[in-house]
């Protein structure tokens, strides 16, 4: 495989992918950002050591164990984001503990009841984090937080929490409380979630300065009244987004809220999750 030298991105992608542990790629050591797709049961190609650079590392669909991922260690020196999809393992707590640069994880559709447990000790295996996103494809498939380990981030800076359809999800888990809430500045999450938790983020959340609301309509009456809540209890508050159309009612829901929190903007997007998180690899 010819591959330019000054090339600092590369996706592989097969089902399963077949690397030879002795095989030359070809790949330069400057490789900045890696994606691979459909990592046998083995795990990580050793050729991945080599990577002396790799600031970014997205695993999709790797149907390996735990014991797959030893080898993450080895990126300990470079590692920044660590991005895992549709994992049938996490991997464990003594492969993310070395990964002291790490300050980005993504997991979607990675965390499921029987492995919130695991999900706890990789979060509590990297308590520098600023950056947690736990994505799903429907809420049906949404596991419990791993509470346990989001109590170890007192870093934190921004976290998103989504699945598809949110907006049918009414009610939603209260987030935990704890220090982890304490320096986030930026979230997202389903109106349901917060509505349980306004006393959670009123005891803790006092930094955060964006919330990410999908499906929230402030021309609904429940909804105005969240809005309200929201901006009460959060002293930081400046911007809040919707992925719902403006109606006539958001008027009235910001003036409501403007009078708890000046300043504060009521706005909607298209990409709820892109005002929280930062860049994909």
């Amino acid at each position: 495989m010819a591959i330019h030298p000054a090339l600092q991105s590369l996706a592989l992608n097969a089902s399963p992918l077949r690397i030879q542990p002795g095989a030359d790629l070809g790949v330069p050591a400057g490789l900045t950002s890696l994606a691979l797709g459909g990592l046998p049961e083995r795990g990580l190609p050793p050729q991945v050591t080599r990577l002396t650079r790799l600031r970014r590392l997205q695993l999709v669909g790797a149907s390996c164990g735990p014991q797959g991922f030893q080898l993450l260690p080895q990126l300990a020196g470079s590692l920044e984001r660590l991005v895992l999809q549709y994992l049938s393992s996490l991997p464990p707590a003594s492969a993310v503990a070395p990964l002291s640069s790490l300050r980005t994880l993504h997991l979607r559709d990675s965390v499921r009841r029987s492995t919130v447990e695991a999900a706890s000790g990789l979060l509590a295996a990297a308590p520098q984090l600023t950056e947690l996103a736990l994505a799903y494809s429907s809420a049906s498939e949404a596991a419990p937080l791993p509470a346990t380990g989001l109590a170890c981030l007192s870093r934190l800076e921004a976290f998103s929490l989504g699945w598809e359809a949110a907006a049918a999800a009414s009610e939603g888990p209260e987030l935990p409380q704890g220090p982890w809430l304490g320096s986030l500045q930026r979230m997202q999450a389903p109106a349901g979630m917060l509505e349980a938790s306004v006393d959670a983020l009123q005891a803790g959340a006092s930094k955060l300065k964006c919330l990410a609301i999908p499906g929230l309509d402030p021309g609904r009456p429940q909804h105005q009244q969240l809005l309200q809540r929201l901006a009460a209890a959060l002293p930081a508050l400046q911007r809040v987004c919707t992925d719902a159309p403006p109606t006539e009612g958001w008027e009235d829901a910001l003036e409501g809220a403007r009078l708890l929190r000046p300043g504060l903007s009521l706005v909607s997007v298209t990409d709820l999750p892109a005002e929280v998180l930062s860049e994909d690899p």
